[in-house]
């Protein structure tokens, strides 16, 4: 795969930009994320936030939580005006109500316990 040149400097990571015809179909790439580990899901959202979210600044704070005793949070994201959690399931199924539940109960369990901040946004990204 060749690369261009030219890089994307966004908060302190630097991205190669591809040429257009040197991309994996989309396709492709959704079968390629499929085959993830629980951790590496949690690791390509964690990269997909860092290199999406347009409003990452040096005030902002992003970083992956993930793995045991995580308290339903995989990444952090927080900004000057909001709290946003993220967390990453890989499923093979649709997500169930019961299961959402679940991991928004279990989040908010420790904002009540003072573990956690109260989240502005919660992101279930499955």
């Amino acid at each position: 795969m060749s690369v261009v040149k030219e890089k994307i400097h966004f908060n302190k990571i630097i991205i190669p930009k591809i040429k257009k015809e040197n991309r994996i179909p989309e396709s492709k790439m959704i079968n390629y994320v499929s085959t993830f580990s629980g951790n590496e899901f949690e690791m390509f959202v964690f990269e997909w936030l860092k290199f999406c979210k347009k409003d990452i600044n040096e005030n902002s704070l992003i970083f992956r939580i993930g793995g045991t005793g995580d308290k339903g949070v995989d990444i952090y994201y927080k900004n000057s005006n909001k709290t946003i959690y993220y967390q990453a399931k890989q499923y093979n199924h649709q997500l169930a109500l019961n299961e959402v539940i679940d991991i928004v109960v279990k989040i908010f369990w420790y904002v009540k316990a003072g573990q956690l901040d109260s989240p502005d946004i919660i992101n279930i990204v499955y």
